[in-house]
């Protein structure tokens, strides 16, 4: 598209998504990559979110107030080009579409709109379920649906075991990677108690084989109510296994440690060698329940983070066909 000579926007709902391709594309002359908020914001000519805003805020008045300014011809974005990713994000927001969908300029026609999304990750929405696609082909009619089905990235054998310990239907009918390529989806049994001890030892055993650059810790929690958060939020510990672990963390506020951690929903659209999941129990599911979100659909989207490695420390017995004990 850009060398086509048109200006393009891609537009993203996850801000650490953005921030990466912001690192790959950004520097490219006529290519905007931007989150879906800080887009919105730029529309309605805000500097920036209000203290403390809620779902109100992001979801109707500050899209309101792009349309506004629309309205007005108060913005002065325009694009030849518009590239929409996580779009299953966005489709449950409609008025975000219809903010984006009404940046297009006539300079090239046709015009071009790019949409990328898939309904089976649908897990930073609003409790919504939405057919994305349906919701796409209603809005722009002319548009083709591409269906991809060959794993470009993960090793197959974990994206085998994933299917299997998921009960899912095996979307991809061909992998790009051999089938020989290493890879492996370990699910170990823990407790709320002893949690953070075991993911101390799966951390010694990975590290055994991969570099901690190379290893994310994602939970279903967010920033206060994962293991991680737990454990900086303590004050002395008396386990030096945990303060071992402590200090291999990255601390958020620091920066020092060297594995990062971050919840699930974060980190969706992103991807690393190793990731190990946290937080897998049945309270995590309840609470995810009253937000009309599923525990499966939190974890499958985890796991489909690692490329070669993923490790589940699950409680209450949870995926119990597949869980051992932690033996080492």
């Amino acid at each position: 598209l850009k060398r086509q000579g048109r200006e393009v926007l891609y537009v993203c709902y996850n801000v650490m998504l953005a921030e990466k391709l912001q690192e790959e594309l950004g520097q490219v002359a006529g290519i905007t990559v931007i989150d879906v908020n800080s887009l919105l914001l730029k529309v309605a000519g805000v500097k920036k979110n209000p203290t403390n805003a809620g779902s109100l805020w992001y979801e109707d008045e500050l899209p309101d107030q792009a349309l506004i300014a629309l309205d007005f011809n108060k913005s002065k974005l325009s694009f030849d080009a518009i590239c929409i990713d996580e779009f299953q994000d966005i489709a449950s927001r409609p008025k975000f579409f219809e903010v984006i969908e009404r940046l297009k300029r006539s300079t090239f026609m046709p015009f071009k709109i790019l949409l990328a999304g898939d309904d089976q990750q649908q897990i930073a929405g609003n409790g919504i379920l939405v057919d994305s696609f349906k919701f796409a082909n209603d809005a722009i009619p002319s548009l083709v649906h591409v269906g991809l089905n060959t794993n470009c990235r993960q090793s197959p054998a974990l994206a085998k075991q994933i299917v299997k310990v998921l009960n899912l239907d095996e979307g991809n009918k061909r992998n790009r990677l051999p089938s020989d390529e290493p890879g492996a989806l370990d699910v170990y049994k823990t407790s709320k108690d002893s949690q953070a001890k075991d993911l101390a030892k799966v951390l010694k055993t990975l590290l055994e084989s991969y570099r901690p650059q190379d290893i994310r810790i994602l939970s279903i929690y967010g920033g206060n109510g994962s293991v991680m958060a737990k454990l900086f939020a303590e004050g002395e510990l008396h386990s030096k296994e945990l303060r071992d672990l402590r200090q291999l963390l990255k601390n958020q506020k620091t920066k020092t440690g060297k594995i990062s951690w971050r919840s699930i929903g974060k980190y969706k659209g992103l991807e690393d060698d190793v990731v190990v999941l946290t937080d897998i129990s049945s309270d995590a599911g309840a609470w995810l329940g009253k937000q009309g979100k599923t525990l499966k659909t939190q974890v499958y989207v985890g796991l489909t983070r690692a490329r070669t490695h993923a490790v589940m420390l699950v409680q209450d017995d949870l995926f119990g066909k597949f869980s051992k004990k932690i033996d080492f």
